[in-house]
């Protein structure tokens, strides 16, 4: 799963405007202009300037920057003799990544009050957390921990993750890697895919963990008839034992999920998007108090249940912390 080309494309594209913003991103040192209103929590770090169009809106909490006109789409980027010229009314019309992330897409601007959202979402980011992990090594980072491996593997190959089941699994087990971490407000987020043989309990996502209570919730697919996906949350008080799910959001898309999980002011908020300009979709929302307390370690997680054949690998692109 390597980055798609078509997003250094759209960076080219978009570069005289200002760029999109979503609340992975912290905004350096802004000049922020232009009738602009921030909402939720926004960190200022070093050395940006940032314009604005006349009354547009950063709201950080949902990782969107709405502006003064929609979209109406006029056609897929399908070659390299493709160009805005190529269609009436050239000078308004724009290049973006289309909501599968299959293609570019001309669009113009048609209404007001739309959201447009980053398109940038697989760049990574100027400052990493260390907490953060491209897998562009070769060998797992000893920052991971495994639990409950069993016949488990991880491997790193063109620049991304492959945590896999190399056999099938007699009962209900989760194999997990994991790193300890001490903010209580943060966000984990991974771009990722579930593949192989299928079955009820399938799965694989991103973790997090209570090491005091044990306490396990995994945020991914749950893959049961090929090719149809959900997204779930699953509950577990140890890696074997299963505990609850508050049930399934559909998704059937061939290619990568990206995931991510917001804990802030003791709420949990787990959402999910189909491509790199796709919006987020929330899926599920609790306190934190109703599960998994106070998570001090974040991961990633492959599972299946009681079948000796079923063999899941989660390919991650990516895995990325952020903390206010």
């Amino acid at each position: 799963m390597n980055r798609p080309p078509s997003l250094l494309i759209l960076c080219t594209l978009v570069a005289a405007a200002a760029l999109p913003l979503h609340a992975d991103t912290p905004i350096k040192n802004a000049t922020i202009t232009g009738n602009t209103t921030l909402a939720g929590n926004v960190t200022v770090v070093t050395n940006a300037t940032i314009t604005f169009p006349a009354n547009t809106t950063l709201d950080a909490s949902a990782a969107t920057v709405v502006l003064p006109a929609a979209y109406s789409v006029f056609g897929n980027f399908s070659n390299l003799g493709d160009v805005p010229g190529n269609y009436s009314g050239a000078a308004s019309r724009y290049v973006r990544v289309n909501s599968g992330a299959t293609a570019l897409e001309f669009v113009a601007p048609v209404s007001a009050n739309s959201t447009w959202v980053d398109g940038l979402r697989d760049q990574p980011p100027a400052t990493a957390n260390a907490t953060d992990d491209e897998f562009n090594g070769t060998v797992l980072d000893a920052k991971w921990a495994w639990s409950n491996q069993g016949n488990a593997t991880a491997n790193l190959t063109d620049n991304h993750l492959v945590l896999s089941l190399v056999t099938g699994n007699a009962s209900f087990n989760q194999r997990i890697i994991t790193q300890n971490i001490t903010a209580a407000n943060f966000t984990i987020t991974s771009k990722q895919q579930l593949s192989g043989q299928f079955g009820n309990y399938t799965n694989g996502g991103i973790v997090m963990r209570n090491s005091t209570s044990g306490n396990i919730v995994i945020l991914g697919r749950d893959r049961g008839t090929f090719p149809s996906q959900s997204v779930t949350l699953i509950k577990i008080t140890s890696p074997t034992t299963y505990l609850s799910s508050p049930g399934f959001l559909v998704v059937d898309l061939a290619g990568p999920l990206y995931m991510r999980v917001v804990v802030l002011a003791g709420s949990m908020t787990c959402q999910v998007a189909e491509g790199p300009g796709a919006p987020w979709t929330t899926y599920h929302n609790e306190a934190t108090s109703a599960f998994i307390g106070t998570p001090d370690q974040v991961g990633l997680a492959v599972g299946a249940s009681a079948n000796a054949t079923w063999t899941p690998s989660l390919s991650v692109d990516w895995f990325r912390f952020t903390s206010p």
